[in-house]
């Protein structure tokens, strides 16, 4: 019975008797320290016969991510059963590694954490089928010391008591048994599936969920400047896989054609690439002396090379600037065809603004 306060996963019992298999099989006895480590027959001689097509499955208690001292590394101190199931995969085999959590120390630097992390980033950078997991199924943690291969489509099982540490090889009295046998490998092939963790993904429903935005946004502003006024700012993303023409599009404060604020239109032929930013400042030396960057256009002429956006003079006060208020204003982004976003600003102070873009 899984001890579920302590971690372990409740499912159903799957072997409720014991197995017996009946025939004539080929073994081998392996014990450590005297021929653990040959690479010709035992783990290392098994793993490295996988290849293409070919399944490795490794349970077990312990399995280090390097040999040698606690501060070396897998260049220098290879863990050679850990390298050679490595190398499986490099070949194109299907390896699958399962490792204690319940005794191991997450924070080691030759736990079963640190082994599922130095397999995961190589698994990641070459692109291997190449898994590591640490579990608890029991809540008394994995004592296993088991291997499992399908090799040519012949099921091989590796057991016995010799875990993955250099002492277990080198030092230690340890014993195992590996035997070629289809079905045993898969009836263990089946406690090893039993045992790895699992995460279900159930359906999920979303009232009014509409996506991921398709247009412009207003993803960043600054209304209140550590430094002068002039250098607050309006930053719009296209977050679209498509390049956005701003041809048609004003940004300002006033929220209706009559309202005594601003609204600026953006100059003929701007195009935001896909996840790209504009920055729209009052006034661009301001802005340049306040955050170190020139921002692609501004309200006030105060640099010749940055582009200005053109006063609406149908929409909005003429004589008015698109100024927020540090009490409160709006934001709003137009196109010819309606309303596209806006943002409200209430009484917030921002003392330290994120640098834009």
């Amino acid at each position: 019975m899984p001890i579920t306060s302590s971690g372990g996963v409740t499912y159903t019992v799957r072997f409720p008797q014991p197995v017996a298999f009946f025939g004539t099989y080929r073994f081998e006895i392996g014990q450590s320290p005297e021929n653990s480590l040959r690479a010709g027959d035992g783990l290392v001689g098994l793993f490295g016969r996988a290849g293409q097509g070919d399944t490795l499955l490794l349970e077990q208690l312990n399995e280090r991510p390097h040999w040698g001292a606690t501060n070396s590394n897998a260049a220098a101190d290879p863990n050679p059963r850990l390298e050679a199931a490595v190398d499986a995969a490099r070949r194109g085999a299907d390896v699958s590694l399962l490792l204690d959590s319940f005794f191991d120390d997450a924070g080691s630097a030759v736990g079963n954490a640190a082994t599922c992390a130095y397999v995961t980033q190589l698994a990641g950078r070459e692109g291997l089928r190449l898994r590591c997991q640490t579990g608890n199924p029991t809540g008394l943690g994995i004592h296993n010391k088991m291997a499992l291969a399908q090799i040519d489509g012949r099921g091989f099982v590796h057991v016995g008591s010799l875990n993955g540490t250099e002492v277990s090889h080198k030092a230690n009295r340890e014993l195992t048994l590996s035997v070629q046998s289809d079905a045993a490998y898969a009836y263990l092939a089946r406690l090893f599936a039993g045992d790895a963790p699992r995460t279900t993904y159930l359906p999920l429903a979303l009232s009014g969920f509409d996506g991921a935005a398709d247009h412009l946004l207003i993803s960043e502003l600054v209304y209140d400047p550590p430094g002068p006024d002039e250098a607050e700012f309006v930053e719009l993303v296209n977050p679209t896989g498509a390049p956005i023409d701003l041809t048609g599009y004003a940004l300002g404060d006033a929220v209706s054609a009559l309202d005594f604020e601003d609204m600026r239109h953006f100059p003929p032929g701007v195009v935001v690439p896909p996840g790209g930013v504009v920055v729209v400042a009052l006034s661009a030396a301001a802005f340049q002396a306040e955050f170190g960057v020139v921002p692609q256009f501004e309200i006030v002429d105060s640099d010749p090379g940055v582009p200005d956006l053109i006063d609406d003079p149908a929409w909005g006060d003429p004589a008015a600037l698109f100024q927020l208020g540090n009490s409160g204003d709006e934001v709003v982004l137009i196109r010819w065809d309606g309303l596209v976003d806006v943002v409200t600003l209430s009484l917030i102070h921002i003392s330290e603004p994120t640098r834009p873009y």
